[in-house]
């Protein structure tokens, strides 16, 4: 047996309502605790952003009167460092940290502006006005190697964290608008940067210079996903490592409901595998269709895809595609954010019909190393893997308020 020990963060940025507990324990074998106890610190914020190097999270707040605010503390004592409100009616999140410079994207989804803060004392450092951006909507933005990149339906950009210039963007034009949904963030590796992006005539993958922004190769299927409402949808986020670049893509076309000629039915599916440098396909596993959104990760050989609600996580070679693992969730549990440590372990939210709980699972062979309750139906946002791999931090909330909570869940030894 081991515990799993979940400690508070404090903040004074909001308090809050305390709830204590003693510890609980686990088996090896991933079974339920059963007698489950928390400690619980509420906020009212969210989209929390860590930064384990510097000690400090960042997290956005909506005070009841409407005032917005970006707040950073020290996640280590709970101490608020600096607090910054946000002019009517921004919607700015934190979504990464570059330089000296906490990144916020605007939230609403009417346009994909940035805006710059200082990370020591939350001073505003530079702010994107809507005229610059290609085209209003949502947009995915990657915070990496001390650079900012963003996806729109129609568009990739670099910008430079320490301005707010950009350096260079990559408009597809209005062929590309029909797409929905929130574009995915860019994959960055090995300075390049990779996008998937879907119009009427097909899906594309396409590798950009991350210094220069210069395509350096584009991948198309003619096949697209549509929604009912008959436009495109991107399916999968993009993964990458030094030397490859995974995504799902249909590998067919749709066909209609018979019970319901106006939705059509899902494609078939292929989890794919390109050469970076030069875009050559390597190999395409069949994946079937069980989620509207693919979650692809690369780590240490192996390509995940969490395969959705109720069909678990599959496991792939990176060499050539073979399947190593298929982890099947038995309960159909309703699976949230999920994380990998630099140990090896996979860190994945599960929502059930009582109450949340964290599942960590060993990556070379989908095996279970324990299993924690985290809360009554506690949704959680995301997990961030602490340095050293001792303990991760789970920012959710409670079915039915409008506030958050932070924790801190310390791994037993076992599963490091």
């Amino acid at each position: 047996m081991c515990n799993l020990r979940v400690r508070r963060i404090l903040t004074r940025s909001a308090a809050l309502v305390l709830m204590v507990g003693g510890l609980g324990s686990v088996a090896r074998s991933g079974k339920r605790t059963t007698e489950p106890v928390r400690e619980k610190v509420r906020v009212r914020g969210h989209a929390l952003v860590l930064h384990p190097g510097h000690g400090v999270a960042y997290f956005a707040v909506v005070d009841p009167p409407g005032r917005r605010w970006v707040v950073g503390f020290d996640w280590r004592n709970g101490v608020e460092l600096w607090k910054t409100q946000l002019s009517e009616p921004e919607s700015f999140i934190p979504v990464g940290v570059a330089v000296d410079v906490v990144v916020c994207a605007d939230g609403s989804g009417e346009w994909p502006r940035l805006l710059g803060l200082d990370r020591r004392t939350g001073r505003v450092r530079w702010k994107e006005k809507e005229a610059i951006i290609a085209e209003a909507g949502s947009a995915g933005t990657t915070v990496s190697g001390g650079a900012i990149y963003q996806c729109t339906v129609r568009s990739v950009r670099r910008v430079d964290p320490v301005t707010g210039e950009q350096v260079w963007i990559r408009d597809f034009g209005k062929a590309f608008v029909g797409s929905v949904g929130q574009p995915y963030p860019p994959a960055i590796a090995n300075n390049r940067v990779f996008a998937q992006l879907a119009d009427a005539t097909g899906t594309h993958v396409i590798c950009f210079d991350s210094g220069t922004g210069r395509t350096l190769w584009q991948w198309k299927t003619k096949w697209v996903v549509l929604l009912d409402s008959g436009t495109p949808h991107e399916l999968s986020s993009l993964a990458a490592d030094n030397e490859h670049v995974f995504a799902c893509v249909p590998a067919g076309p749709q066909r209609l409901n018979p019970n319901n000629p106006t939705i059509p039915l899902p494609p078939p599916m292929r989890l794919s595998c390109w050469q970076s440098g030069d875009g050559k396909l390597l190999w395409q596993r069949d994946i079937s269709w069980s989620t509207i959104d693919y979650e692809l990760f690369t780590h240490d050989g192996v390509v995940l895809v969490n395969l959705g609600t109720g069909h678990g996580v599959k496991a792939f070679s990176v060499q050539d595609g073979t399947l190593r693992w298929h982890w099947e969730d038995q309960a159909h549990a309703i699976h949230g954010p999920w994380s990998v440590t630099q140990s090896g372990l996979l860190l994945v939210s599960e929502l059930h019909k009582e109450a949340a709980w964290l599942r960590v699972l060993d990556l070379s062979d989908g095996s279970t190393r324990g299993l924690l309750r985290l809360a009554r139906r506690f949704f959680v946002w995301s997990i961030w893997p602490l340095p050293n791999d001792d303990a991760v931090v789970v920012f959710g909330s409670e079915e039915g308020r409008d506030d958050a909570q932070i924790l801190l869940v310390s791994l037993p030894p076992s599963s490091r």
